[in-house]
């Protein structure tokens, strides 16, 4: 029986489904449909005419958003989020008057609206003139106020089993693009390890398990080697078109709340999104824990794979007493998607309860 909680997605079949339908999703002057957030981020710095290459970014991020600041050549400065993922705004006001940036990029947090306390100032500086780009990855779908940028970019690809997918959008001037080109090389080798996966799934060979392990393995290399911007593949386009985003949306609140109720009271564990309103829609549920290497060896074990977002990136500069050092250290997942029921959600409580009595 398969009984896996987390790692990648799979895909059963994409029988009638070609790569060069370009018949859903389809690109207008103020949204471009792409493989990856990193592309969306790259094509914003692309349409930013902008002479100081100044930039703030989160502290707490992954390495793919600092990335295409760096190969733009920008000087980039950090702001902390505190340990509910919020950001202190007279902290950050005055990191801004220090700075005088000419982009700033934010994002919430795990489908949370994080950003609640800064959004009219960051509409302020906007005003300005200084850019905003949003990143709107963890709250793709949630209901948030999303007129605090100039650019959103998205990469839809973590919420559902799609081999690519990203977009970016403008408020309000049209997106100037060279002419785009899906990513064959990198689509096709992410579609064949899902395949393998879906098959996995059904038949439990182990070698299956090792080609498909494999194959994503040489699929990251692939996109994390990659600086060219990519357009969202006809596969992915039809995929997303025919997902039912309500039923995602419902499973992951369901589950999400699950855990809620069986997990806030832990004294060993921390919950620092520990409510759940109607406009929220979890990305993961995140938990903040010590010996965290340690669980997560001790889950994995029971086929449930908890991953660390982020682990800290070299490229970003975070100071030893900081709030987001803090998460970088402490911070693990625990996948609450449309993949999984109640049961399931039982199940990875039952593990941890065991785990924090000491009985793992």
């Amino acid at each position: 029986m398969f009984n896996e909680i987390g790692s990648n997605y799979h895909l059963n079949s994409i029988e009638g489904i070609t790569h060069t339908t370009q018949d859903y999703y389809i690109d207008s002057p103020k949204q471009v449909y792409l493989d990856t957030g990193r592309s969306a981020i790259r094509l914003a710095l692309n349409n930013i005419n902008d002479k100081r290459k100044v930039a703030i970014l989160p502290m707490f991020t992954c390495h793919t958003v600092i990335q295409p600041f760096i190969e733009f050549g920008y000087e980039v400065s950090f702001y902390d989020v505190d340990t509910k993922f919020k950001v202190n705004k007279n902290k950050f006001e005055k990191l801004i008057g220090e700075v005088n940036p000419s982009v700033i990029l934010v994002h919430a947090y795990f489908g949370f609206d994080t950003l609640i306390d800064i959004r009219e100032y960051l509409k302020s500086l906007r005003e300005s003139g200084t850019y905003i780009i949003e990143d709107i990855t963890q709250s793709y779908f949630s209901n948030i106020d999303y007129e605090t940028a100039d650019f959103y970019v998205c990469s839809v690809r973590k919420w559902l089993a799609i081999p690519d997918g990203g977009f970016l959008k403008s408020s309000n001037v049209e997106i100037k693009r060279p002419s785009l080109v899906a990513n064959d090389r990198y689509t096709k080798k992410q579609e064949k390890a899902m395949l393998l996966k879906g098959e996995y799934v059904n038949n439990i060979y182990p070698i299956i398990k090792e080609q498909y392990n494999k194959t994503f393995s040489e699929a990251k290399r692939i996109i994390d080697r990659q600086t060219n911007i990519y357009a969202m593949s006809g596969i992915s386009r039809k995929l997303l078109y025919k997902s039912n985003i309500g039923e995602i949306k419902s499973r992951r609140k369901r589950n999400y709340r699950f855990l809620l109720q069986h997990l806030i009271d832990e004294k060993n564990i921390i919950v620092p999104l520990n409510s759940l309103g109607e406009d929220d829609t979890p990305l993961f549920f995140p938990i903040f824990i010590d010996n965290r290497l340690d669980f997560q060896k001790y889950m994995a074990k029971s086929n449930v794979y908890l991953p660390i977002i982020w682990p800290k990136s070299d490229l970003c500069l975070s100071e030893p007493e900081s709030n987001s050092r803090y998460i970088y250290e402490k911070i693990l997942c625990i996948p609450c998607d449309q993949r999984y029921n109640e049961n399931d959600m039982e199940r990875v409580v039952n593990l941890i309860k065991k785990y924090l009595k000491g009985e793992g």
